[in-house]
């Protein structure tokens, strides 16, 4: 399942800081609310946020035998191009690494068997310079 991910402007500094391009990472502490606007990135109806709180866990060992280029997005500045559109984006920056086991997560809507997904995160080019864009991904049962 896809969703997508915002945070405060002023976090993407300290963000960028931690996190190295092209590295994998389980993200996990981050909160849940309404998607909103007339885009989305999506069809998911809830968007993931990204506070100062939220985990950001290295991966290093790859696990073999699982469908890669699964996960598709848009880059940023593209979005207007795709106003009402619902459907998976075109431009993969995201391969499927692994999947993890099913465990309970307790959130406002009550227990809810959660499973994360690892993506590799992959970067690009804009204007000149290096871009990327962290995305989480959930299954629940």
């Amino acid at each position: 399942m896809l969703i997508q991910s915002l945070s405060d402007p002023e976090m993407a500094a300290d963000t960028e800081r931690s996190l190295r391009v092209g590295s994998i990472y389980i993200i996990s502490r981050f909160g849940l609310q309404s998607s909103r606007g007339l885009y989305r990135a999506c069809s998911f109806d809830l968007t993931i946020k990204v506070t100062r709180s939220t985990g950001f866990q290295q991966c290093t060992l790859p696990v073999a035998g699982l469908p890669v280029d699964s996960f598709e997005v848009m880059v940023y500045r593209q979005l207007h191009t795709r106003s009402g559109n619902h459907a998976i984006l075109t431009d993969v920056i995201g391969r499927l690494h692994s999947i993890g086991g099913i465990s309970p997560q307790v959130t406002e809507f009550g227990p809810t068997p959660k499973q994360i997904l690892v993506l590799e995160n992959h970067s690009y080019v804009y204007n000149g310079a290096p871009f990327f864009q962290l995305l989480s991904f959930l299954i629940y049962a």
